[in-house]
Formats: structure tokens, C-alpha cells, sequence
């Protein structure tokens, strides 16, 4: 963050939901298939810079080999499930894993809803390393 800047209201409020299970939970129980969840404009804005800076990251071969691998093994589960193991993911190795896994799947509403969740009251937050 800037430190000339004042934080965003998405900056300056922690996350209101304390576990990820009860983040993928909230935010399926409150989906109408007909009318996705908005973000404001300032979740929008994180959402866009958390895509721009996930496009620069690389891994190396094992690595990647891996994250593939991982990508394939999410293919069979539901989206809900899915996006939970991304968050378990992004808690166990690291944020920027967890954003390539889903980018190998190949699956463009998965990719979208997982960055909508992590944008969404700076959920990120939570898995970047201090």
C-alpha cells in the first residue's frame, strides 16, 4: 500500500469472516444463480491489480508440474468445492500458487469467482506473506 494514500475502505477493514470455510459457505449460501454477488467499486479495483499482479508470477518446472497436476485433481469437484481447495491452497503454499492452479484449469467462471472471493473485503489479505 501507498504510504501517502489513505486505504481504501476494502484496505482498512479486516475480513469479516474468520475461516475459509465459513467465506466459501457465505458466499454460495447468498448466490442467486440468476444475479451474482457485486463487488464495489473498490473490490472491483482490487480485483483487477490482484489479476495484474498474478499474471507476472512464475514458477519453476516442478512447481508448475505440480500445480498442474493439482489443477487436474480439482476437475471432478463441484465449484463450491473447488474454490474451497483453492483457499486451502492459497493458506498451505502460497496465493499466488493457488491463482496459477486455477488458471490451469481452464476454466474461466472458476478463475472469475475465486478472484470476486478474494477481492471481496480484501479476503486476499489473508494469505499474503508478511
Amino acid at each position: 500500500m501507498d504510504q501517502y494514500r489513505e486505504p481504501t475502505e476494502s484496505e482498512k477493514e479486516a475480513p469479516k469472516l474468520e475461516t475459509t470455510q465459513d467465506v466459501v459457505e457465505g458466499w454460495f449460501e447468498s448466490q442467486d444463480q440468476a444475479k451474482p454477488k457485486e463487488l464495489t467499486d473498490d473490490e472491483k479495483q482490487l480485483k483487477k491489480q490482484l489479476q495484474e499482479k498474478m499474471e507476472g508470477v512464475q514458477f519453476s518446472a516442478p512447481v508448475q508440474q505440480q500445480a498442474s497436476q493439482d489443477a487436474v485433481d480439482l476437475s471432478a469437484q463441484t465449484l463450491e468445492q473447488k474454490v474451497k481447495q483453492l483457499l486451502n491452497l492459497a493458506q498451505t503454499k502460497s496465493l499466488e500458487y493457488s491463482v496459477d492452479v486455477a488458471k490451469k484449469t481452464n476454466d474461466p467462471l472458476l478463475l472469475d469467482l475465486y478472484h470476486d472471493i478474494l477481492a471481496k473485503d480484501g479476503y486476499f489479505q489473508k494469505f499474503l506473506k508478511k
